[in-house]
């Protein structure tokens, strides 16, 4: 095309462009208003109620539901129910089974002490029972042992001949037990003078030694002891006096007792041709009395 064509074209397109906006103007507020008059031509003066009509299987089907759920509130509240009884018994049964437990601890306690308490009185029972038995058996054994004691002592001037007149002391033991003696021995001793107050009880070399055996009652009398003439004149003069002493070791007839032993001390005297006897304010007992314990 020519350059004059194109030039027409647009002049003409100038020109009829206002036209066109009018046109298009109109034709929407035609369009509008066309509308406005249907919108009012199908409003009614009035409101019509209207009821939703529901099919019977949908009615049915929703009334089950509500039904189920009314059921499901209730069993739900029942179970509720249930659970809060069940709950106040549960916290009861264990209220009473921690009281039962106390009482029971506190019950097991007493009964435990008073067990400790029988166990003692039992106890004490049977060693008041063996004290009562030993004590029984020592007194049994008390009134059947031996007990030997000095019955007499006589004691004489002896003639030898070509010698003078030795001293001889006759020493009777006496068993006043109702059980003969075991493993006695004896021994028998004299002293010019006085013993002195720290005397030991020990036998000197002139001492006579023996053993013998001595019935229940029984009395010995083959004990005797000769006393040598050193330093018997002031004896003879009656200046001085001779004390004899001695004891006796036994045992009795009871095994695992202890040893007895009996000891005596006597002062001789002369009155003329005669000698005299007089027990010493010491040395003389038995058992535990005695200065001395028992030989083994």
């Amino acid at each position: 095309m020519s350059r004059g064509y194109w030039i027409i074209v647009v002049a003409f397109g100038l020109i009829v462009s206002p036209y066109l906006g009018q046109a298009q103007q109109h034709s929407d507020q035609t369009n509008r208003e066309a509308d406005q008059e249907s919108d009012q031509a199908y409003k009614l003066p009035f409101t019509i109620g209207v009821d939703v009509v529901e099919k019977e299987a949908a009615t049915k089907a929703r009334e089950r539901h509500e039904a189920e759920a009314r059921e499901r509130e209730k069993r739900d509240l029942v179970a509720q129910e249930g659970m809060n009884a069940a709950t106040k018994e549960i916290n009861a049964a264990t209220q009473a089974m921690a009281a039962y437990a106390y009482w029971s601890t506190a019950f097991v306690g007493i009964g435990t002490a008073l067990l400790f308490l029988t166990l003692y009185l039992t106890h004490r029972a049977n060693q008041g029972a063996h004290s009562a038995v030993k004590v029984t058996r020592e007194i049994g054994e008390a009134q059947v042992r031996a007990y030997v004691e000095i019955d007499d002592i006589k004691t004489s001037y002896e003639q030898r001949s070509g010698e003078r007149a030795a001293i001889r002391s006759f020493v009777n033991w006496i068993n006043t037990g109702q059980s003969p003696t075991r493993n006695l021995v004896w021994a028998i001793d004299h002293h010019l003078g006085l013993l002195p107050d720290n005397f030991a009880f020990v036998m000197s070399e002139t001492a006579t030694h023996g053993t013998s055996t001595i019935g229940a009652g029984r009395t010995s009398y083959d004990v005797s002891h000769l006393m040598d003439r050193t330093g018997l004149d002031e004896f003879d003069k009656e200046r001085l006096p001779i004390t004899l002493f001695g004891y006796v070791d036994y045992d009795d007839v009871f095994p695992d007792t202890k040893r007895h032993r009996t000891e005596f001390c006597v002062e001789l005297a002369r009155k003329g041709v005669a000698v005299e006897n007089s027990t010493c304010s010491k040395h003389n007992g038995a058992d535990d009395g005695c200065f001395r314990q028992p030989t083994t």
